[in-house]
């Protein structure tokens, strides 16, 4: 059974605030998410993934992840790759 065609953005936070609050929505909560730098991330995995040991890949993992710290700041929708909401009626 088909949903119809999916409806996708992309827009920056201050965009994505006027459309939720225009369909009638109040915000209650912002933020961003997957702050690693993505490219480099992609690169060294693959790499990581033929190369190293299992011991590596998670050090690895564990390093981007520390990238997440960066929702904290207030630079947060600058960093992330992806901006969320949650709203409420």
């Amino acid at each position: 059974m088909s949903c119809g065609p999916a409806a996708v953005a992309s827009c920056g936070i201050r965009r994505l605030e006027r459309l939720v609050s225009g369909a009638g929505l109040r915000v209650c909560e912002r933020g961003s998410i997957i702050h690693c730098p993505r490219v480099l991330a992609v690169l060294l995995a693959d790499q990581l993934e033929r190369r190293a040991s299992a011991r590596m890949e998670a050090r690895f993992l564990h390093a981007l992840l520390s990238f997440e710290a960066l929702e904290a700041l207030p630079t947060r929708f600058v960093t992330g790759h992806f901006v969320a909401i949650r709203a409420v009626r």
